[in-house]
């Protein structure tokens, strides 16, 4: 797996946080990675 750095607004990191403390996510990285992949999908 491959290391990536991104930069969020403060108002994406928390409303992702807030999804992850709802427990709809597992990390702030699992959104990402979730994220990446779906939008990916689209594509192929």
């Amino acid at each position: 797996m491959v290391v990536a750095t991104v930069r969020l607004t403060e108002q994406e990191y928390q409303k992702i946080k807030r999804l992850v403390e709802r427990g709809q996510y597992l990390s702030v990285s699992d959104f990402i990675r979730t994220a990446v992949r779906e939008h990916l999908n689209k594509y192929e």
